[in-house]
């Protein structure tokens, strides 16, 4: 955030350019991981995640319907809070957000979600 310019000056005129203010670019980091639930079958559940970073992370929520060996991006799913209703087929799902900016990308801790 701090600000710079240049000053000329030949003995006789000074000249000072526009201000260029300095914006150091930081790399995503987790600051809050979803936590892992056990959820009654139709009942809404909400899995909240967030990131720091500079220029400000996006978010895409992903779930692993396959015990964690891969993930796919939950479409639709780009806020920093995920809403669901539960069913009996998704027990055993596990999810994520993937926070990303120019700089990089952090990706939160792992919440299993148990539907009884």
């Amino acid at each position: 955030g701090y600000m710079y310019r240049a000053v000329f000056s030949n003995g006789k005129n000074t000249s000072t350019t526009a201000s260029a203010t300095l914006t150091v670019n930081v790399a995503p980091v987790v600051t809050v991981s979803p936590t892992s639930a056990s959820i009654k079958n139709g009942q809404t559940f909400t899995l909240t995640a967030a990131a720091s970073g500079t220029p400000t992370p996006t978010v895409q929520w992903q779930v692993s319907t396959d015990g964690g060996k891969t993930f796919t991006n939950i479409a639709g799913a780009t806020s920093t809070t995920l809403k669901l209703t539960a069913k009996t087929s998704m027990n055993g799902y596990q999810y994520r957000a993937v926070f990303a900016n120019s700089v990089g990308n952090a990706t939160t801790k792992i919440a299993k979600l148990t539907v009884v």
